[in-house]
């Protein structure tokens, strides 16, 4: 065994990870698709996000649960797996055949795989640190608009779903909100049996064109980069374990990098991320039809709200949160027509760096989409510009302003297909989403 130099170490969720005794591990772009740290995209600018003149009247937003554990199978694949990857780059070092540096063996030597099957899918550390972060920065952002009062938090009955929404709104109010869970807004697909047979149980198709890229010139590079750095020659599964561990424990740290990066090269990071998006496209995305009409009850919900909060009736809960997976919020978010290449990704499209449908940025752990509707000063002038010369006189305070709606991504302020900017114009765009009988389309 290499000898042991470095005596301070930290577990995270199970899996031994380096602290800060390691500073030679220096930060490079987090480029890890679904598996991105929040904090690699989250907005840190906490100022009032509308523009001026404009004020609050409603939210809705649709969050994915913070970073988790891998789920129960791949842990079980994950333990088998990184045993003998740890095996083989030891060995090598012992013999003199490898390129990687004392530290980087020194926790491979010291490390191992410890989650077992009961901790699958649960929101680690990180997840919880996420969403509390989030929550405290919409917080100071909105101030007093968002009250636990008229709040209503809504999770699917998953663990990691819950425990992000309890720690976002204990960032947010200081204490954690009472939530209930709704599965048929949260969890579409689970009622969608079309979805099930046609897309998330067929990987013959979803995954058609990552299994093409894996066989590509770009993999086999990847691979011989490696082999030269460590004197082993991974397989492509072997490979694409080393990149789960490195993305995962990169995770777990807060966006700090964890030792197994140092496997990869900058460019292998970007090859296994596009990988990603190629089956996150065709699984959650653009792929199938069908995957986008199974958002339906979560665009019959905010249609609903939308009309309801515009309407001048008065509404009780003036926010309102849905705490979900990727398997909804994907989906629903390319329903809404956003990060779409105007086609299907192909394998043979690589390194296609300009893609839209880019993971890394537009579906992160913890991201999530926020409708906030808002009254604006410029809108109520222009109404008093059109009255006629006898209304001329009607102080601006008594129109009735035209609502604005604004889209939040990241907590970013993002354009709308369409550069919708109107709650009338956003509910004509989208009134056929509720055309879409869900029963019918998602029958057998």
């Amino acid at each position: 065994r290499v000898a042991h130099i470095f005596p301070i170490i930290l577990w995270l969720n199970g899996i031994l990870v380096y602290g800060d005794s390691l500073p030679h591990y220096k930060q490079r772009e987090s480029v890890f698709a679904t598996r991105t740290s929040y904090l690699a995209n989250g907005n840190k600018n906490t100022d009032f996000p509308l523009p001026e003149g404009c004020v609050p009247t409603y939210l809705w937003g649709i969050f994915r649960h913070g970073t988790r554990n891998p789920g129960d199978d791949e842990i079980v694949v994950f333990y088998n797996k990184t045993e003998r990857i740890r095996e083989k780059l030891l060995e090598a070092w012992a013999f003199g055949n490898s390129g990687l540096d004392s530290e980087t063996i020194e926790y491979i030597d010291l490390w191992h795989y410890n989650l077992t099957e009961e901790d699958g899918g649960k929101l680690a550390d990180a997840g919880a640190f996420e969403h509390q972060l989030m929550g405290k920065n919409w917080g100071e952002r909105l101030g007093d608009f968002i009250t636990p009062d008229t709040t209503e938090v809504r999770s699917s009955h998953a663990q990691r779903c819950r425990k992000s929404g309890e720690a976002f709104t204990a960032g947010l109010f200081g204490e954690t909100a009472d939530y209930y869970v709704d599965d048929s807004v949260a969890r579409p697909y689970d009622s969608c049996p079309s979805f099930q047979e046609n897309v998330n149980n067929n990987e013959t198709n979803v995954l058609a064109e990552s299994r093409k890229f894996e066989a590509s010139e770009a993999f086999e590079v990847v691979a011989s980069e490696v082999e030269d750095l460590t004197g082993v020659r991974f397989s492509v599964e072997e490979l694409v374990t080393i990149w789960e561990m490195c993305r995962y424990e990169t995770a777990y740290a807060k966006d700090v990098f964890s030792p197994w990066c140092n496997l990869l090269s900058d460019e292998a990071l970007k090859v296994f991320e596009f990988r990603e998006d190629l089956s996150t496209f065709y699984y959650k995305g653009y792929g199938f039809n069908i995957t986008l009409q199974m958002t339906t009850p979560i665009w019959v919900d905010l249609l609903n709200r939308l009309e309801m909060a515009t309407s001048g009736e008065e509404v009780v809960n003036k926010t309102v949160m849905l705490f979900t997976h990727s398997s909804a919020l994907y989906p629903f978010m390319s329903s809404l027509g956003l990060y779409y290449d105007g086609k299907p990704m192909l394998a043979s499209d690589w390194p296609f760096t300009d893609r839209l449908w880019k993971t890394t940025e537009i579906g992160a752990f913890a991201t999530s989409l926020v409708f906030i509707v808002a009254d604006c000063q410029d809108d109520q002038a222009v109404a008093l510009t059109q009255e006629n010369a006898e209304n001329a006189k009607i102080e601006i305070e008594t129109l009735a302003p035209r609502p604005r709606i604004f889209l939040f991504h990241h907590e970013d302020l993002i354009t709308m297909p369409g550069n919708i900017q109107y709650v009338d114009e956003f509910l004509d765009h989208y009134a056929h989403k509720l055309d879409v009988d869900f029963e019918q389309v998602c029958a057998l």
